[in-house]
């Protein structure tokens, strides 16, 4: 059972940081041990003991099962010690599949070698079975082997001789050694010289004394001549193979001593006068000793193949051919001795052979010993005759040169037990060192996705919530929880809400505000979850810490310790500093015509398509959020900025930010350039400008100034501004964070737009209705058509529109357009309202009329500007070439031409023009009434009319044809004039139509 942990907590303080703009999130916390300083360590108990963490078993029957076989089987398992593993609670279900998994290796390891061990063990078995076979068979046959030699004994008597020993006993003879070729050591024996060896061949005898024969030099691959020396010793190498102890041996001679004659028999040579010359023989043991040598004493040893140590043997010397004087004497004690029929035994194993040379093949001069356990042979060979001396005699010896083998069969080798397989396991002691982590976010009501703000500065008022977490319990652990207790020891800048706190953490923990120190005991409930199920790991719930910051200028810190019965473990630090906040000011300001700066500007015309500058100072606070470093300005959403001609300058930074204002903003001076250091973009009239990454911490504390300029299409007037009355309002202020600007007015003026049409009667004068006047039978007629222009300057306003009856006439070329005067008259008068109007032609306005009695001039205010004061201004520039005419299917245009409609925004002008209409189209495009015809219409501008203008004229009768032509009389007609006091002038053309 987990249960869910609810908090609702008030919000305290001035304010709380908000987080919503930020895309940080943090997931739910992951404990991975000692990270971020967060540190476990063992608190010590009454026996003593102490841990690290929160024992944990990991299964081991599959390995003790797999040691208990292995040992069954012979191996020979070892235990190591007890390895101890610490992993974090993030680690400890990895660690738990490590160990599972290192156990397993373990068994498989045990289960080959037990594997292995049993069919070494199957087959020792079966041989040694046999084994005891063969060395049954090969014991009864040992005790009277077969026997190949050449003597003159019988078996019995060497079967008698060897005494049972007959598979340990070396035959020394050279080349037995097995697998290896014999080769020959000098030693330290110096080879003869050249006048050595010519000394020798010269005393080398022929004929009957020939002894030896002639040498072609004192060594090759077979002999060896050399001076014999005490001391003198050389090797055999692998000469013999020792059965007893199956290895191979290497023989060395050594001259103890050595006799010569002391005189000749026949006086004729002294024996000191031959050097003592002897040759080794290389490939046999032998050694050739001629006279004057009477006899010479050799020591032999054996040894171990290719060392220094002695090897003790059972040996067997053949001694053959003892004939011809010579005897031999052995110094040891022989365990066993033959002696030939032909020897004698003079006693101290003095064996001296007949005085007759006899053949090498009889039997009858040998005598054999056999030395047991014997590493050093030393006998005496000689001969006891005298000397005849005049040339080197032969006298040969060697070892092994009498055939002889007993034919052994090989001793049954006993198999060998199988070696032991040698294995060892290692238990695994796992302890789960718990972790925990501190968290620290703003505001109330802070769940675990809520953003972490650690580290980040936070203000004196701000609420700020702790989320306490630990790490979950692990799986497998082997020990109930008995106590679980959080200690958080809040530091003295931070004041605990201790009811917010308590009703955080009301279903899990109870908590315990002790001034500083705020304590949270798990509930009996709560340890009864952790421990009812120790097989699976267990989610411990959180804990929460609600505060609010009472200083500033301080950083805020302090981490909490967990206490699992006797593990304690400390958290990480969180912090966040505390500065004294500067204000943060936004103020907006117009430049007016003049240049000065002001919240709000009259008649700053940002419609006329011309920039307008407008300027956002600031004032960023010292620990100000990304997004309280962004200037929003909302235009109209058409308005025009150019974005690269916008500037960004900062102040010198030495004023008193924390005495700032928003009006001492706008008086700082502005002389560093930070353009480069920001990021402006422009979109649907929305202007930000926000600091670049890695700039902000450079804003702040500081002032800026950003000056753009923007402007409106006129199209946009009415659908993007507040329209009143005839003006255009743009209000708004600029966002920054949380903060605002002042608002600003811009007062867009739009002059009214008016447009009156007259027609001149007969006598010249204004009119909206003339009767009589006779448009139709080619008659003309003059129209004025009087405008005031907006001064918006947009096309749609600038051009006057007059649909006249289809096919009505219109001279172009006689078209006028005038500009008025810019002053008026104004006129008092008596008249009625139709003589008001003041007279159209140049020609009328220089001579005043009689119901003129006074005037006055003064500056024509296009605000104050009427329909009926149009007509009465003076037109008297001709501007006609700055429009364009039109006339088609009876409509005619006037407008101004391109490059000159600003020129003429909020002006007045006067557009005069003849018209007509055929007779045969009278039916068709006026209206009759009798014999009365009515021509009404408006003249326009844009969304401006006219009033509507009458025109009435009565159709003369058609008179009936003559029956014969009657002659065309002369008309004669009189026409009144006007009375204006002065002479008809272009009229009498106009009236030309009464013929």
């Amino acid at each position: 059972m987990n249960p869910k942990i609810t908090a609702e907590v008030k919000f305290y303080g001035k304010k709380m940081l908000v987080l919503s703009a930020l895309t940080l999130t943090i997931a739910p916390l992951v404990a991975v041990g000692n990270q971020r300083g967060m540190t476990a360590r063992a608190d010590s108990t009454g026996s003593g003991s102490q841990n690290n963490g929160l024992k944990v078993k990991v299964d081991d029957k599959g390995l003790q099962d797999a040691v208990t076989q292995a040992k069954a089987a012979g191996v020979n398992v070892t235990q190591k010690a007890t390895k101890n593993t610490v992993a974090t609670s993030g680690q400890s279900s990895q660690a738990q599949k490590d160990i599972v998994s290192d156990y397993s290796s373990q068994v498989t390891a045990l289960n080959k070698a037990a594997t292995t061990q049993k069919a070494a063990t199957e087959k020792y078995n079966t041989e040694e079975a046999q084994y005891k076979k063969d060395l049954a068979a090969w014991e009864a046959y040992m005790k009277e082997p077969d026997i190949t030699n050449n003597t003159e004994w019988t078996k019995s008597q060497l079967t008698k001789f060897l005494d049972g020993k007959q598979a340990n006993v070396t035959y020394i003879s050279g080349n037995t050694a097995k697998n290896a070729k014999m080769s020959f050591d000098q030693g330290n024996v110096t080879t003869a010289n050249t006048s050595d060896l010519k000394f020798f061949n010269d005393h080398t005898g022929e004929g009957d004394d020939a002894g030896e024969s002639k040498l072609k030099s004192a060594s090759d691959d077979n002999y060896l001549l050399f001076k014999m020396t005490p001391g003198a010793h050389w090797r055999y190498n692998n000469a013999a193979y020792d059965n007893a102890t199956n290895q191979n041996v290497d023989v060395e001679y050594t001259v103890k001593s050595f006799k010569q004659y002391s005189s000749s028999h026949d006086g004729k040579d002294k024996p000191s006068d031959f050097p003592p010359y002897a040759i080794i023989m290389k490939t046999t043991l032998g050694l050739d000793v001629p006279k004057p040598v009477q006899q010479y004493t050799i020591v032999r040893k054996t040894y171990v193949h290719g060392t220094n140590k002695l090897l003790k043997m059972t040996t067997l010397d053949g001694k053959g051919d003892l004939d011809a004087h010579q005897f031999y004497q052995l110094d040891n004690k022989a365990d066993s001795v033959l002696i030939g029929s032909k020897v004698k035994d003079e006693g101290s194993q003095k064996y001296q052979g007949p005085d007759e040379a006899l053949s090498n093949s009889d039997l009858s001069t040998q005598v054999w010993t056999r030395l047991d356990n014997t590493d050093t042979t030393t006998w005496t060979w000689g001969v006891n005759n005298d000397w005849y001396g005049s040339n080197y005699v032969a006298d040969y010896y060697a070892d092994g040169n009498i055939n002889f083998a007993v034919n052994l069969k090989p001793k049954p080798v006993e198999p060998t037990k199988p070696k032991a397989q040698t294995a060892s396991y290692q238990l695994t002691d796992l302890m789960v060192t718990p972790s925990n982590h501190k968290d620290v976010t703003a505001g109330d009501n802070q769940g675990k996705d809520t953003a972490s703000i650690n580290g980040k500065t936070v203000d004196k008022g701000d609420t700020l919530t702790y989320p306490l977490t630990n790490s979950d319990l692990p799986a497998n652990r082997t020990d109930d929880i008995k106590s679980y207790v959080l200690t958080d020891k809040v530091q003295k800048e931070l004041t605990v809400n201790q009811a917010e706190t308590v009703k955080a953490n009301t279903n899990n923990w109870d908590v315990k505000v002790d001034g500083q120190t705020v304590t949270y005991t798990a509930k009996a409930d709560l340890l009864k979850a952790m421990n009812a199920g120790k097989s699976k790991a267990y989610a411990v719930p959180e804990a929460k810490l609600v505060t609010t910051v009472n200083a500033d200028n301080v950083t805020v810190k302090n981490n909490f310790t967990t206490k699992i019965n006797d593990v304690t473990t400390d958290s990480n630090t969180p912090s966040n500093p505390v500065e004294k906040l500067s204000p943060s000011l936004v103020a907006k300001r117009v430049e007016d015509a003049q240049g000065k700066l002001a919240t709000t500007s009259d008649n700053v015309n940002i419609l006329t398509g011309k920039d307008v500058y407008f300027d956002i100072f600031n004032q960023y606070d010292n620990n100000s959020h990304t997004d309280d470093l962004t200037d929003t300005d909302q235009l109209p959403k058409d308005a025009k900025v150019d974005t690269s001609k916008i500037k960004v300058m900062m102040s010198d930074g030495k004023a008193d930010v924390f005495k700032m204002t928003a009006d001492k903003l706008t008086g700082l001076s502005y002389t560093k350039d930070v353009t480069s250091d920001v990021t402006i973009a422009y979109k649907d009239g929305k202007l930000t400008v926000t600091p670049k990454a890695g700039k902000e911490a450079e804003f702040k504390n500081q002032q800026t100034k950003v000056r753009f300029a923007a402007s409106l299409p006129k199209a946009k007037a009415d659908s993007q501004l507040t329209k009143k009355d005839s003006d255009y309002v743009w209000h708004n202020k600029v966002a920054k964070g949380d903060q605002t600007s002042n608002n600003v007015d811009y007062n867009a003026e739009k002059d009214p737009d008016l447009i009156t049409k007259k027609v001149e009667t007969k006598d010249g004068k204004l009119a909206d209705t003339v009767a009589n006047a006779n448009i139709i039978n080619a008659k003309t007629v003059p129209f004025n058509i009087f405008n005031q222009y907006n001064n918006l300057g947009e096309t749609q306003y600038m051009t006057d529109t007059d649909q006249l009856p289809k096919d009505a006439k219109v001279d172009l070329k006689a078209v006028k357009v005038y500009l008025a005067d810019t002053t008026t008259t104004d006129t008092n008068s008596s008249s009625k309202a139709d003589d008001q109007s003041s007279t159209a032609t140049s020609a009328s306005s220089s001579t005043k009329t009689d119901d003129q009695s006074t005037s006055k001039t003064s500056k024509i205010d296009a605000k104050t500007m009427t329909k009926e004061k149009l007509a009465t201004l003076t037109y008297t520039k001709d501007v006609t070439a700055d429009f364009t005419v039109k006339f088609e299917n009876g409509k005619l245009t006037v407008t101004p031409k391109a490059d000159k409609i600003v020129e003429y925004a909020g002006k007045q002008t006067k557009t005069r023009f003849v018209a007509s209409l055929p007779t045969d189209k009278a039916d068709s495009e006026l209206t009759k009434q009798g014999q009365t015809y009515t021509w009404n219409n408006q003249a326009s501008n844009g969304k401006d009319k006219t009033s509507t203008v009458k025109y009435h004229t009565d159709k003369p009768a058609t008179p009936a044809k003559p029956t014969t032509p009657a002659p065309k009389p002369t008309v004669t007609k009189v026409v009144k004039m006007a009375q204006t006091g002065h002479h008809q002038t272009w009229f009498d053309r106009l009236v030309a139509w009464f013929k």
